[in-house]
C-alpha cells in the first residue's frame, strides 16, 4: 500500500481518504472526472443512485465508493488483481454505518454470474487494451442488466455493441468518457 490517496468526493463519506495502490497499472480516476461523471449522471439522466453498480476493473474502487457514498443500495467491485480487491474491501469495511458491496476476483471477460440486476455499470479498462469491447460483449450476453442500465466508459471509440445506445460523449483533456444506456 501506498502512502497516496485519492478521496470521497461527495455524500456521506465526503472527505474520507483512499489509499491507493503502489500498482502503477492501476490511475485513479480523478476528482474532476468523478465530478464530472456524477454531475452528468444526476442532472443529464436524472439517475437514481439508489441501484446496483458494478465496477469493472475497479482499480482503486474510486467510483464504486463514491457511489456507496452516494447512496447506492450496492456495488459489486470487480478487478483481477486480488490485492486492489483486498484493499478496496478493507476500505469500504471501515466505513460506518455498513455499506452492502461484494467483492469479486477476476477478469472481466470469466466473470462469473450475478445474481442482482445491474442498473449502473463503470468500466474503465487499463490504457491501450481492447478490453472495452470485448468486455462489453462477454457482460451483455449475461442476463444481469435492468432495462435503461447506464453505462459511463472510459474509451476513445464509439462502440457498437449490442443494443448499447450512445448518449454523450465528454472529453476532459485526455480523458474520454462515454455514456451507453442499454436498449431493450
Amino acid at each position: 500500500m501506498s502512502n497516496k490517496f485519492g478521496r470521497v468526493i461527495s455524500g456521506k463519506y465526503k472527505g474520507k481518504k483512499i489509499p491507493m495502490s503502489e500498482n502503477i497499472a492501476i490511475r485513479p480516476t480523478t476528482d474532476r472526472v468523478k465530478e464530472t461523471v456524477f454531475n452528468i449522471l444526476q442532472h443529464s439522466y436524472k439517475y437514481n443512485l439508489r441501484g446496483v453498480v458494478l465496477d469493472l476493473f475497479a482499480g482503486s474502487g474510486s467510483l464504486g465508493i463514491e457511489s456507496l457514498s452516494r447512496g447506492s443500495n450496492k456495488v459489486i467491485f470487480v478487478d483481477k488483481d486480488p490485492q486492489a480487491i483486498a484493499s478496496i474491501k478493507k476500505f469500504v469495511d471501515s466505513l460506518h454505518p455498513p455499506v452492502n458491496s461484494q467483492y469479486i476476483v477476476s477478469d472481466a471477460l470469466n466473470l462469473p454470474q450475478i445474481k442482482e440486476k445491474i442498473d449502473l455499470v463503470f468500466l474503465d479498462p487499463p490504457y491501450e487494451s481492447n478490453l472495452v469491447e470485448d468486455s462489453l460483449r462477454v457482460l451483455l450476453q449475461k442476463d444481469i442488466f435492468q432495462e435503461g442500465c447506464v453505462f459511463v466508459v472510459e474509451s476513445s471509440r464509439d462502440l457498437h455493441i449490442g443494443n448499447l445506445e450512445l448518449q454523450q460523449t465528454k472529453i476532459m483533456g485526455k480523458i474520454i468518457i462515454k455514456i451507453y444506456v442499454l436498449k431493450s
